[in-house]
């Protein structure tokens, strides 16, 4: 495991097989792993940290369901996770953050759509 320490949190190399997803906002149909999304993880990995809190029962993912279930999936050895803390008032704020991160993600999707649209 490889680890980099910031003042808000670490960020380490872990084995995805280990991570717990924790509750998340996201749907099955918005977390579903279509074969392009798998396709990306297995030849270029997790290119953009997991965010998760870790405990004495371990680290629980906190943004990044589909890449985490993505990269177990396809076995990756190790994806780059963001440990940050958490506290008891934590539940609020992790819904309205991934609410926030699934409303970008699902933007970008569009735009990526479209885009390829208008040039086929």
């Amino acid at each position: 495991m490889t680890t980099a320490t910031t003042s808000a949190g670490v960020l380490e190399l872990i084995d995805p097989q280990t991570l717990d997803v924790a509750t998340n906002v996201r749907t099955a149909a918005e977390a579903s792993l279509d074969k392009e999304f798998l396709d990306s993880v297995s030849a270029n990995g997790v290119l953009v940290p997991i965010v998760a809190t870790r405990d004495e029962s371990g680290v629980h993912v906190r943004y990044g369901q589909r890449r985490t279930l993505a990269a177990q999936h396809v076995a990756l050895a190790s994806v780059p996770v963001y440990i940050v803390e958490a506290d008891d008032a934590d539940d609020a704020q992790r819904i309205v953050e991934q609410l926030v991160e699934n409303d970008r993600a699902r933007r970008v999707r569009r735009r990526i759509i479209r885009t390829h649209t208008r040039h086929d």
